[in-house]
């Protein structure tokens, strides 16, 4: 068995994975066909293009630069179920059977209040647990260089929903 094959057989645990940043091109593409708002780029290949780091990125800075453009995907909670419960199908596809999903909902930068981020995010990791048979939990992260009033809205987020 070749190295690729016995890693995909291999049961995996999945405890770092942003929701947001590690968004497939084709999770994007069906948002931007399916949950607007319109003018947002649906052609996968481009998508790809704009969100690609390049292997001289400079700095921690230049490489997150490349993810302010997937912000104008999670407008919606729609948006934000559907990427969630993708989420938990691709982790299924990779025989991961514990899912972690983390995610900024105060610095999604999405115009959404931050409780409906959280809401929307956990409907979709639900409905793909369901679906797919991997449990999947969320993680409430920080934002680093955010005001310390923003951070701790964020814990009291979590604090809100940790039983869900």
């Amino acid at each position: 068995m070749e190295l690729a094959q016995l890693a995909a057989a291999l049961p995996k645990v999945e405890l770092h994975y942003h929701l947001t940043g590690a968004a497939r091109p084709a999770t994007l593409a069906y948002i931007a066909r399916n949950f607007g708002p319109e003018g947002l780029e649906a052609d996968e290949g481009a998508i790809r293009r704009q969100i690609t780091v390049e292997p001289d990125c400079a700095s921690l800075n230049d490489f997150l630069a490349h993810f302010t453009g997937i912000a104008r995907y999670f407008r919606t909670p729609e948006a934000w179920a559907w990427a969630a419960e993708q989420a938990v199908r691709e982790a299924a596809g990779q025989n991961i059977l514990y899912l972690e999903l983390r995610f900024a909902p105060l610095l999604a930068g999405c115009g959404l209040p931050p409780e409906q981020v959280v809401e929307a995010t956990l409907r979709g990791m639900a409905q793909g647990s369901r679906r797919y048979g991997v449990p999947a939990r969320a993680l409430v992260i920080l934002g680093v260089g955010l005001p310390p009033e923003q951070n701790e809205e964020a814990v009291r987020l979590a604090h809100k929903y940790r039983a869900q």
